[in-house]
């Protein structure tokens, strides 16, 4: 009788240990999302996103990365993630050619890979999460046409002349405007997502094409900083300003009548989906390839009510 208690006993330990082990090793998952730019406000709601995906799976997730654009800093980070045996790696692809090469080594060890923002399609990652960046310049170009009659004379302002997410917004919103003759790019000028590149080199804008009637940016720093050169420059109401992003400057310019309208992305759900997707990824389970999540059309009309829409989206994932 004593065996039969002690072997029932050992099963009962095991199976019991078993599942402790298990649950152990779930919750010590380790992610690790690398971004562009710490303290970046566009980033930072990313941020937020990621730790409240990050704490509802319950797993350990870093948020590490570079105070300024660098992609090669990226890329160590990234590597050095994968040198540790991350169990997740979420990141925006800078550069897709040079993620095509961190994202195969990552895959090739059986770490699962999420993309947020900016895509690597060719790479091999498992997911890609954010704005089709085409269809957002087609809002920007849209939003401009609506705002100025379709007549215009453009000074553009994007971030870096190289990064994808530049190049598909710009494609989307020349598109647009290619079909308004009125409507003339005389200034294209790149601020690395710097506030005060962006002061700089719009200043230097308007004394070299003073015919500028419009100021558009296609990132983050974009209404801030033409915002502040319009108004500097004392031609608030003369020249209509249209960016990217809801910066609380951003919102305020629009509010006061500084800057007309704004394509507000929906990155505090990339960052939250980015989360998910890599623990479901880890469970064995699939996730969707493209999750595209959509922007909101932002103008004085709706700048105080704008932000139920974007919490309602992200109902709809939870």
């Amino acid at each position: 009788m004593k065996k039969i208690m002690v072997g029932t006993l050992i099963v009962v330990l095991v199976l019991t240990m078993g599942i402790s082990s298990m649950a152990f090793a779930e919750k010590n998952l380790h992610f690790v999302f690398v971004t562009p730019l710490i303290a970046n406000p566009y980033w930072d709601v990313v941020e937020n996103g990621w730790k409240k995906g990050i704490d509802e799976v319950g797993v350990i997730g870093d948020y590490i990365g570079t105070s300024q654009l660098d992609l090669q800093q990226m890329l160590d980070c990234v590597e050095t993630s994968i040198a540790q045996g991350i169990d997740g790696i979420a990141s925006m692809a800078l550069n897709a050619e040079a993620f095509n090469l961190v994202i195969a080594k990552a895959k090739k060890v059986g770490i699962p890979f999420v993309l947020i923002d900016t895509d690597a399609p060719k790479s091999g990652r498992d997911a890609y999460i954010g704005t089709s960046n085409v269809t957002g310049g087609r809002f920007l170009g849209n939003l401009l046409v609506k705002l100025t009659g379709g007549e215009a004379k453009i000074g553009l302002m994007t971030g870096a002349l190289d990064a994808p997410n530049m190049i598909e917004r710009m494609d989307g919103f020349k598109k647009v405007i290619a079909e308004y003759p009125q409507i003339v790019i005389v200034d294209l000028q790149a601020d690395n997502s710097d506030l005060m590149q962006c002061i700089d080199k719009g200043h230097s804008m308007l004394l070299a094409h003073p015919e500028i009637t419009s100021l558009v940016g296609t990132e983050g720093y974009g209404v801030p900083g033409l915002g502040k050169v319009v108004k500097e420059a004392g031609k608030v109401g003369e020249i209509t300003v249209f960016g990217f992003d809801d910066l609380t400057e951003t919102i305020n310019f629009i509010r006061e009548g500084v800057a007309q309208g704004t394509v507000v992305q929906r990155q505090y759900l990339m960052g939250y989906l980015a989360a998910k997707y890599l623990y479901k990824l880890a469970q064995g389970e699939k996730v969707p390839e493209i999750t595209d999540t959509g922007v909101v059309v932002v103008t004085k009309d709706n700048a105080d009510t704008y932000k139920k829409e974007i919490e309602q989206a992200i109902e709809e994932y939870k």
